[in-house]
């Protein structure tokens, strides 16, 4: 609680005091950690804390290491979790990497995570049926704005036609999927690698999300969501770095208006199946009523155009990108009453994407990132909506998680 928190700061700011001094300077910012960690809320309540072992090599995005052995651990974790599952989809696995052209990095976590993939899959016995390499091109990576390069295609933002190209590891992905096997040694010596076969119908895919790589703005006659209006708020000890170039897609890589370019880079990789998410505030713009007919058919063109080309479509319904007019007049989005207003909305929206897509649609992932959405969103004011400070966020985690469920269960 309050009481035995500020007890606690006082502590270790004591500590901090008696130990500015010490050769030991990692120890006042491990001090500093705990802290962070312990704070009342959400993260204080659940009475533990995270930690990264500083020999795991670091991407260009500060807060992901390279392990691609825990991969292998997790899929353990869930298969035995959840034994009915029916097999597991991996809806995104990549890195990112500040090259523009050249990122070996990049292909050999991929490699080594396929390999991981693989050692579930055969040593393991993990029913594992695909994966989605993240991401098909550069974009919009929320609070870091454009400056987390996750795309194995680079995109040339702030152009009105932005060009892409493909970086050095698009062939060597390419060829890996063609054919998906780990049978030669002398490719990377390390005994810790399983030689082996991908099974033949294994799902190789990519992924997209809406916010993230579609153009955006008035021109386009998209509604707003929460990420449009959000500030980012850069505190003291953030993940959130002081350079941050924040700003909301204006262009971004303009996918829907390169649908047929985007098609061939697809099958350029050889992958078998490619997901990507639906615009909420996009289909219904303005009001929950009046649906976009123009904006809805652009997304079976795509849907309809992976199919000819043999490429299985997945479609996201949600991802992190919630009509700003939920926050509105009172309302907190998935913390506030979602019965009267949102989860009406959420069915007619889901009813519109499925009747006009399921003739080539056959899998719909409801919701996609509600961990980011839930554990940043409403304990965070870093990113939005921006729920205030930390006190009380286990009531908005465990609500809004809650309302969620409902809508995942419309969905269905």
């Amino acid at each position: 609680d309050s009481a035995k928190y500020s007890a606690l700061k006082i502590k270790i700011e004591d500590m901090i005091e008696e130990n500015k001094n010490s050769p030991r300077s990692d120890l006042t910012d491990l001090i500093q950690e705990l802290a962070y960690w312990f704070r009342p809320g959400w993260y204080g309540d659940i009475g533990a804390w995270t930690a990264v072992d500083l020999e795991w090599e670091t991407a260009e995005s500060s807060w992901l290491q390279h392990s691609p052995w825990g991969l292998r651990r997790m899929l353990n974790w869930v298969h035995l979790r959840f034994p009915n599952s029916g097999g597991i989809w991996i809806t995104e696995n990549g890195w990112s990497d500040t090259a523009d052209k050249t990122d070996p990095q990049r292909y050999m976590n991929i490699y080594q995570s396929f390999n991981e993939i693989l050692k579930a899959i055969e040593l393991d016995g993990v029913e594992v049926h695909g994966t989605c390499i993240w991401s098909l091109m550069d974009n919009f990576e929320w609070t870091a704005g454009y400056n987390d390069s996750f795309g194995m295609y680079h995109v040339e933002f702030g152009e009105e036609n932005p060009e892409t190209w493909p970086k050095t590891s698009v062939p060597r992905i390419a060829d890996l999927i063609a054919d998906p096997s780990f049978e030669d040694p002398m490719k990377i010596l390390d005994e810790t690698f399983t030689f082996g076969y991908f099974p033949e119908n294994f799902g190789w895919g990519g992924y997209s999300n809406a916010y993230e790589t579609e153009k955006r703005g008035s021109s386009e006659g998209t509604g707003n969501t929460l990420w449009d209006v959000h500030q980012v708020h850069v505190i003291e000890n953030s993940e959130i770095e002081l350079t941050n170039q924040w700003s909301p897609p204006t262009l971004a890589a303009d996918t829907l208006n390169h649908i047929r370019e985007d098609i061939q880079i697809i099958k350029d990789l050889k992958l078998k199946s490619y997901t990507f998410s639906v615009s909420w505030s996009r289909l219904f713009p303005n009001d929950d009523a009046t649906l976009s007919s123009f904006e809805l058919d652009k997304y079976v063109e795509l849907a309809e155009g992976l199919s000819n080309a043999g490429i299985e479509p997945v479609i996201v319904l949600y991802n992190w990108d919630m009509p700003q007019r939920f926050f509105e007049n009172g309302g907190n989005g998935w913390d506030g009453d979602v019965l009267s207003s949102i989860l009406p909305a959420f069915r007619d929206y889901t009813d519109a994407v499925v009747k006009a897509t399921r003739h080539v649609v056959k899998k719909f992932i409801p919701f996609q990132n509600v961990g980011r959405e839930v554990f940043d969103g409403f304990t965070n004011a870093n990113f939005p909506p921006k729920s205030a400070s930390s006190e009380n966020s286990a009531l908005r985690v465990f609500n809004v998680i809650s309302n969620i469920y409902f809508g995942h269960n419309i969905a269905h």
